[in-house]
């Protein structure tokens, strides 16, 4: 939902082919949803996760979801840092098509986007996963306060425009990425594949929320 912006803006430039793209969620999704068994949920979502790539021309084996001790799904749990590195570096050399090393690693701020302690975790681990992936450089998803999180289409297209209108936002090591009507419908098609996630609030973010229509990322 969050990067899907980039990833569109990426593939459509031609700045980088699909085969260079690669997606890794640190959790299968696996925390409780009312018409799931937990134990079923996980392989879901993972499953799920697959298929949304692919819809976004990722290509699915560049595509993982981790399932790991130490890191319980749960917008509550936090994950220590050092299991984060060991677990993703642990993921990525265990797989026969994926690199070693990355140029850049896109991840969350320390805000996490949504706040959940997990995606903050994340965002604690980032520059030492990318140190250990071979010195990648980490950009970071800016979070928004509610209003602009909530601003859909127009706060978008304003932040686009300030973009382009500010030097010093690029100076700063910051661009922003904006999806086309074509981009915005393939990026509602690849969340129709994440059925399981579809409970109906979801219906309502996906409506009002910026982070569809547009994502600025910063190096920091």
């Amino acid at each position: 939902m969050f990067f899907s912006p980039l990833i569109l803006s990426l593939l459509s430039s031609s700045l980088l082919l699909p085969a260079n793209i690669y997606g890794l969620s640190a959790s299968s999704g696996s925390f409780g949803s009312p018409y799931y068994q937990n134990e079923t949920l996980g392989a879901t979502r993972s499953r799920e996760l697959v298929e949304a790539y692919a819809m976004l021309g990722v290509p699915r084996e560049n595509v993982l979801a981790l399932e790991a001790d130490g890191m319980r799904d749960g917008m509550r749990e936090r994950w220590r840092r050092e299991t984060v590195v060991e677990e993703v570096s642990k993921a990525i050399a265990g797989t026969e098509t994926w690199p070693r090393t990355f140029d850049y690693i896109v991840t969350f701020d320390r805000g996490g986007v949504s706040g959940h302690a997990n995606h903050r975790s994340v965002a604690a681990a980032a520059d030492a996963v990318g140190a250990r992936l071979g010195g990648g450089r980490v950009l970071r998803l800016t979070s928004l306060p509610l209003w602009s999180k909530y601003g859909g289409l127009p706060y978008a297209l304003l932040r686009r425009l300030k973009s382009i209108a500010s030097p010093s936002t690029s100076s700063r090591g910051c661009s922003f990425a904006l999806s086309s009507p074509w981009e915005y419908r393939r990026a509602a098609k690849a969340m129709q594949a994440h059925a399981s996630q579809l409970v109906w609030f979801r219906y309502g973010w996906w409506a009002l929320s910026s982070y569809v229509f547009g994502a600025e990322l910063c190096e920091m």
